[in-house]
Parts: structure tokens; C-alpha cells; sequence
């Protein structure tokens, strides 16, 4: 009797690999659930294989015993060497070795104080979130297109805590908040050279394996100050020139501030006379406002739970208002009173990171990631209402963690990792192409950078009719979310282990 060859099963269970990963792929829109699914079918197929070797194979008892022993023996050794500490971009698991110290917690903790500058001489090239105007963009800066012929050139580099804050800068300092072990701080680093010019700390800190440890939000600099937002919702206000103190509230115990799943993430928005935060409380205290100078509660409004964008001024149909996407909305307030002025729902349960844009003809592009897309809204004044109307929905760019902008006419983001360009008149795709992972993106002059997850920097000629990349560089070496910053030519990028100054070559005529 011919022996029967068991073997043959294994080509029938990497058929049925196959079959199972294209029908995820067609049942899913998430990149992420796919991926997550697809490692999911690896385990559980890998366990079906080793079953069948054990028992159904045919092998030797000897061979078998021993392979049981491997995989007991490499189990045990990496359940004793490897612990899961952190998370990619689409949530796949990053192994480290459970002996190795987070980076953050071998950083110096020392507070150093400076001396005091007068406001009057300082100079904000980057006050805050997303740069001068709010929407990405620093429009008055022309750069070389040609990497290889004028490659940018390292100033200098810095460890730093974790955190996925960004920087925010002046013509001489750049101001960040990072995590180091227990204190969770706001540091000020020469621009020059990146020596630490002063630090603050509060013990505090935010931890997710997840998410990620440390604060998420990044400073606004205004009037010879530094506003801060923590992780678990303490606010700050520093001497910029010091980095001494001069308020904090903490929002969760004052004002009923509910703490989301991923930390606080809102960036400070400091008009005139207030310090508009978001925090997420009840009772008209979903978006609050606070004086400048004394931290002393001014006005609030809304009720709905808090997101991970950050207000940002619009005038919509003629009316100035505060623009806030919410865990469950967005919504227009007054900035006077902080009365609503407008709400519409949004999302669909997941984080809403990516702030709203500011369009053309009163005009609002909302997208969030995690499957959700696009909705363009727009406004018109009815008397002393706004109305507001859903042009169209796409699901052409899904910005998950990345803020996307505007240039001549058409819309650039990352959609779920992928550089996209849409039409904003009807959200039409017109080109998709480079993965550059959940990174983020600046515009500069006519150019735009794209800081890819992994760390590299990218240069891309803002095209309708094509995906045109002009240059790469490697900077980062490591998982980087953090928004970029500039002062002049000089680059801050950043993640949360490392913060580099880079000099980007311009154009001399």
C-alpha cells in the first residue's frame, strides 16, 4: 500500500491564508482593521499548522517532540526577554526588550532656569500648532528644490522625552513638552545649538501602550509667555524667557475636564484677551476660555466630549468664530462668549485628530481617519444665524493623525498613510501614490514636506496633476507623529526620543 504524503495539506492551508486575506480586504476600508485582522489569521493558522505537525503529520515522534520543544523553549524566552511597549501607526504591535529602560526615564530631570529677555525683542516665527496662521502653511520662505546637488544640513541633535507634542519657536529658542520618567515637563532649547536653555516639570504622567507616554500637545507662545496643556489636563502658563510659572490650572479637578482615552491633545489658542482650550467638561464647558494673565475662567460653551484637534479662528458667511472638532462633532463658537453658534455630528466613535480647514467661499473641509473620510460643509448668514449645509461627502482622504492643507486650488493629506490629492469642490481624487505612513506634512513657500512615520523627510512638489517627489532624507530614526516647526530655514522635527535642527537650503534668486 503507497504511504499516504500528509504533507500535502500545507498547500491547502496557505490556499486558505490566501482566500481569508482577500476577503478581509474586501470587507474592510480601514488599512488598519485589515492589518490587524490579517495578524489575527497569521496566529491563528500559524496554530492549526503546529496542531497538524503534532498530530496529523505523520512524522517521526522524535521530530515531532522536538519541534514542540522548540516552540515551548522560544515561547518561554520571549515571554521573559520581550514585553510589547508601543504601537505602530496601524496598531501593530512593536516588541522591545523587557530589561531596557524607556528612553525617557534616563534623561536628566534637573529644572534650569534662564534669565529674563524683554517681550518687545522677541520674535514668534512659529507661535504655535501648525504654524503662524493656523492651517500648516508658512508661505513666505523659498526653498531649493534640488536635495542632491543642496542636501539640508544637520545644526544639531538632542535626546528628549517622550511625547508626541510638537514645537512651537521663536527666532532664537524652541519650546516643547516631553515626558522624562515621572515629570512630565515644558523645555526650551537654544536655536542656535539646541543646549537646554530652561526646563519646568509637574509630576505627572500619561501612559499608553498604545497611544504612547507623555504629552500630545504643543506650546503657544504670545505676549512673552508659553501656555501649555498636559496630558491629564493640567494647563500651564510660563515666562517664556525663564520658564518660571506664573498660573497652572488643573481642568480636571476646576472644571469637570474628562480626560480621553489617548491623553489631552489640544493645543492652546491664545487670542487678545483669552487662552481658549479644549477640554471636553459639561455643563457649556466643552470649550473653555481663560485669561492670559491670571488663568481666571472667562466663558465656556458646548457639551460635547473632547477630540484631539485643537480651536483655531475662521471667519465663516462673515462671522468670526472658534472652530473645534469634538469627539462627536464639530462646532463653531462665538469668541466673545463662547456661545454655539452652529453643530454638526461627526465621526463615527473613533478619535477625531486632524483640524478642520478653512476653505475658499466660507467653506469647512472636516476628515477624520479609522474609515470616516471627508465632509465638505459650507456657510451662509441668515440674519443673525448661520446656516450651515453638507456639499458632499468623500471618502477620498481620511486624515488620521495628519493634518492636511491647501495649495493653488487643491487639498493635500495623508490618506490613512497615503499621499493624497483631492479637489475640494467635490472631493474627488485626483492622485494617489507614496506611503509615508501617519506622519505629518508642512507647506513651505511652493513646496511641501512630508515627515513620514518612519522618520524621514520627504520633499514634494504640490502637483494636481501627479504624486512628484523631489527628495528624501533620513531623520528620524523611529516612529515619529510630532508636528514639524520652522524659524527662517531652520527645520524642528522631532519624536519621542530625538529633536533635530535642520538648515534647508533656499533659493538665492
Amino acid at each position: 500500500m503507497p504511504t499516504v504524503n500528509k504533507n500535502r495539506f500545507i498547500p491547502i492551508v496557505l490556499i486558505l491564508d490566501i482566500i481569508i486575506m482577500i476577503i478581509i480586504y474586501q470587507k474592510t476600508t480601514q488599512r488598519q482593521d485589515f492589518l490587524l485582522a490579517g495578524l489575527s489569521v497569521q496566529i491563528i493558522l500559524g496554530f492549526v499548522v503546529f496542531i497538524w505537525f503534532l498530530f496529523f503529520s505523520g512524522f517521526p515522534k522524535k521530530l515531532r517532540l522536538m519541534g514542540l520543544g522548540a516552540v515551548v523553549l522560544l515561547g518561554l524566552l520571549a515571554s521573559v526577554s520581550l514585553k510589547i511597549d508601543d504601537y505602530s501607526g496601524d496598531m501593530i504591535p512593536i516588541p522591545v526588550w523587557r530589561w531596557k529602560p524607556k528612553a525617557d526615564e534616563v534623561l536628566d530631570r534637573e529644572i534650569k532656569t534662564a534669565e529674563a529677555r524683554a517681550e518687545e525683542k522677541i520674535r514668534y516665527a512659529f507661535p504655535g500648532f501648525l504654524g503662524p496662521n493656523g492651517d500648516g502653511r508658512v508661505l513666505d520662505l523659498k526653498l531649493a528644490r534640488n536635495w542632491e546637488e543642496t542636501p539640508p544640513k544637520e545644526r544639531w541633535r538632542q535626546k528628549i522625552g517622550a511625547g508626541w507634542s510638537g514645537a512651537s519657536a521663536t527666532e532664537d529658542v524652541v519650546v516643547t513638552q516631553e515626558q522624562r520618567a515621572n515629570d512630565e515637563m515644558v523645555t526650551c532649547y537654544s536655536l542656535k545649538d539646541g543646549s537646554l536653555i530652561w526646563s519646568h516639570s509637574d509630576q505627572s504622567r500619561f501612559t499608553s501602550s498604545l497611544g504612547g507616554d507623555g504629552p500630545r500637545s504643543t506650546p503657544a507662545l504670545a505676549g512673552g509667555m508659553v501656555y501649555t496643556m498636559g496630558a491629564l489636563g493640567l494647563i500651564n502658563c510660563l515666562n517664556l524667557t525663564t520658564g518660571e510659572p506664573v498660573w497652572s490650572v488643573d481642568t480636571v479637578k476646576k472644571y469637570g475636564a474628562v480626560s480621553p482615552a489617548w491623553g489631552f491633545s489640544c493645543s492652546p489658542l491664545v487670542l487678545d484677551d483669552k487662552v481658549i482650550i479644549s477640554i471636553g467638561g459639561s455643563k457649556n464647558r466643552s470649550l473653555i476660555a481663560l485669561d492670559p494673565m491670571t488663568g481666571a475662567y472667562l466663558w465656556g460653551g458646548g457639551s460635547d466630549t473632547v477630540g484631539y484637534s485643537s480651536p483655531h479662528l475662521h471667519t465663516l458667511a462673515g462671522v468670526p468664530q472658534i472652530v473645534i472638532l469634538n469627539g462627536n462633532t464639530v462646532a463653531g463658537h462665538n469668541p466673545d462668549n463662547g456661545a454655539l453658534l452652529w453643530e454638526q455630528p461627526w465621526g463615527q466613535g473613533k478619535p477625531n485628530v486632524a483640524n478642520p480647514l478653512g476653505l475658499a467661499g466660507d467653506r469647512l473641509l472636516v476628515s477624520s481617519g479609522y474609515g470616516v473620510g471627508a465632509k465638505l460643509f459650507s456657510f451662509t448668514a441668515e440674519g443673525e444665524e448661520l446656516k450651515v449645509t453638507e456639499t458632499y461627502e468623500s471618502r477620498r482622504l481620511k486624515a488620521k493623525f495628519s493634518n492636511f492643507v491647501q495649495y493653488n486650488g487643491a487639498v493635500y493629506g495623508l490618506d490613512d498613510g497615503v499621499l493624497t490629492c483631492i479637489n475640494p469642490d467635490d472631493g474627488e481624487r485626483l492622485w494617489k501614490g507614496g506611503r509615508y505612513g501617519h506622519g505629518q506634512m508642512l507647506l513651505v513657500g511652493d513646496l511641501l514636506l512630508v515627515q513620514g512615520e518612519s522618520g524621514e523627510l520627504n520633499l514634494i512638489e504640490p502637483n494636481p496633476e501627479e504624486h512628484r517627489e523631489l527628495g528624501q532624507i533620513s531623520v528620524l530614526g523611529n516612529k515619529s507623529w510630532n508636528n514639524m516647526a520652522l524659524s527662517g530655514n531652520l527645520l524642528i522635527m522631532r519624536n519621542h526620543k530625538e529633536i533635530v535642527c535642520l538648515e534647508l537650503p533656499t533659493m538665492t534668486h
